[in-house]
């Protein structure tokens, strides 16, 4: 019988009385990571349940809870007047892999590394076979691949892009009807994928009253956040070899949600109109989808002209293309009423609108939603909960009463004013010391504008001296899946008020002054 090292490993184990992990969860992960690291070999006696309880001074319940989830485990396998010993699970491994082993030895002598990355002791038993590791998707990595740079996630500081003006929003409102909506019975059931019906007559309602748009709770799908409506759409309407009208520079979650179907894109030339249609055409006649920024051309910032969205929509009748109308801040114009929607003008209806709250609200909330012509609500219903996850209930009936009682109205008008005086701020300060290096493009709407470079400067160079002095910039090729000849960057002002704008404008001003290598 094998001997218990029970006093080495009664000394090595220190349990903490702590909120975050219960003595039971300590002891057995301790137990445990011993068993699979070797500490405890193949029939090593573990102490009896009464002295292991005794010696950590915890209840002898919880040792007896610790012994026998190892054992349902087959970790550890208990005997009848002796005690519980370490089963020989590392035995049974080399075992199992001595035959696909020795066959490799004749057979499969050109199979690949096991992957470095791997790290502990599952690192140690792959690099201790011969056996192939299995690889992720080759499509998956295709379509990584055509992805632009990953960049961090923004954050709440100078010139961030994708933060609104949280200052600005009614926390205690929503606070409270989170909490209102966070009881029985919305924690009780499933809930649909499509989405609360409650919401999408609200959300009916705001874009009949805000975007001119004539739509039913029915056409309208809850999502969470635009790329889940992009990567949805994208099963939906794209095979693979399709080709895809985008916008370059473009919309980065639109252009990453559908490529997760395989489409081959078409990268289209952005002016200071919007989207270029006649180039476009010249491009590809032929093409399944056309995407688009039409309010606020991502990151141009221009309006897209009555004439060329009705070229465009003219040009998917044609070609018989489905458009989609990435509507992110169409509530935020500043001066004038926006344009009709895409899906407003089309006669064919063959426009999708995808719209989000996180530029209207905030980016945690992670919502958003799409509006279908009346013709696909069926095929989608019939589909959708197979596909999409579901939003929770608790946030969606918020957002509704949020809207219905008419706090989210009062938040854009109050939005609209604050960004139009940011904007202003920005504008002024460029204008004062960056107008020497930046010519920025005007905007009527959103809370961030492109300037574009006058001098020969390195995007990256110039956002990576940016970031030292704590101030968030995007460079111009972050949007582009083919390279253009502009060169700039894009500011966001919608998270700071006037006065870091014009510090945080100073700070710019010495970073292109000391200038960034080519």
């Amino acid at each position: 019988m094998a001997k218990s090292k029970g006093g080495s490993l009664l000394s090595s184990i220190k349990l903490k009385k702590t909120k975050s992990q219960s003595l039971q969860y300590q002891l057995y992960s301790k137990l445990r990571d011993m068993i699979l690291n070797g500490s405890l070999a193949e029939g090593e006696r573990l102490p009896a349940s009464r002295v292991l309880a005794l010696e950590l001074e915890i209840s002898r319940t919880t040792v007896i809870y610790v012994f026998d989830r190892l054992t349902s485990e087959g970790l550890v396998v208990s005997k009848t007047g002796s005690g519980s010993f370490v089963k020989d699970v590392f035995y049974q491994q080399q075992q199992l892999l001595q035959p696909a082993r020795r066959k490799s030895k004749k057979a499969n002598t050109d199979a690949p590394e096991p992957d470095q990355s791997m790290q502990g002791t599952s690192a140690e038993l792959a690099s201790s076979s011969v056996l192939p590791l299995p690889k992720v998707s080759q499509s998956f990595l295709k379509k990584a691949q055509q992805l632009p740079m990953p960049i961090s996630h923004s954050v709440q500081q100078s010139f961030s892009t994708a933060i609104p003006a949280i200052d600005a929003f009614p926390l205690p409102v929503w606070a409270r009807l989170v909490a209102k909506h966070s009881r029985l019975p919305n924690l009780t059931r499933y809930n649909s994928s499509k989405g609360s019906r409650a919401l999408r007559q609200a959300i009916s309602s705001h874009l009949h009253a805000d975007r001119g748009m004539v739509c039913d709770a029915e056409q309208i799908y809850i999502t969470s956040g635009a790329h889940q409506a992009f990567s949805f759409l994208a099963q939906l309407l794209i095979d693979p070899g399709d080709k895809v009208w985008i916008e370059n520079p473009g919309s980065r979650v639109a252009r990453n949600g559908l490529l997760q179907s395989e489409p081959v894109l078409i990268p289209v030339p952005v002016d200071n109109e919007g989207f270029d249609v006649e180039s476009a055409q010249k491009l590809s006649l032929d093409f399944k989808v056309a995407t688009v920024t039409p309010s606020h051309q991502q990151p141009r910032g221009v309006l897209l002209g009555l004439a060329r969205r009705l070229a465009l929509l003219k040009a998917a009748d044609q070609a018989n293309a489905w458009v989609i109308e990435d509507d992110y801040d169409g509530e935020l114009f500043y001066h004038h009423e926006p344009l009709p929607t895409l899906f407003s003008l089309s006669q064919a209806q063959r426009v999708i609108t995808v719209g989000t709250f996180s530029k209207t609200i905030f980016p945690a909330l992670r919502l958003g939603y799409f509006v279908v012509p009346k013709h696909l609500v069926n095929s989608i219903d019939n589909v959708i909960n197979s596909f999409l996850a579901a939003v929770p209930l608790p946030i969606q009936a918020a957002l509704a009463e949020f809207i219905k009682a008419g706090y989210f109205a009062t938040h854009i008008r109050r939005s609209k004013k604050l960004y139009l005086e940011r904007y202003q701020a920005i504008t002024h300060g460029i204008e004062r010391d960056l107008n020497e290096y930046l010519a920025p493009i005007p905007t009527s709407t959103g809370f961030h504008l492109l300037a574009l470079f006058k001098q020969s400067h390195s995007e990256q160079g110039i956002a990576e001296s940016a970031l030292l002095e704590n101030i968030l910039v995007r460079q111009l090729n972050n949007y582009c899946c083919e390279a253009v000849s502009e060169k700039g960057i894009a500011l966001g002002f919608g998270c700071i008020t006037p006065e870091q704008i014009d510090v945080s404008i100073k700070k710019l001003a010495t970073v292109f002054q000391r200038g960034a290598p080519l």
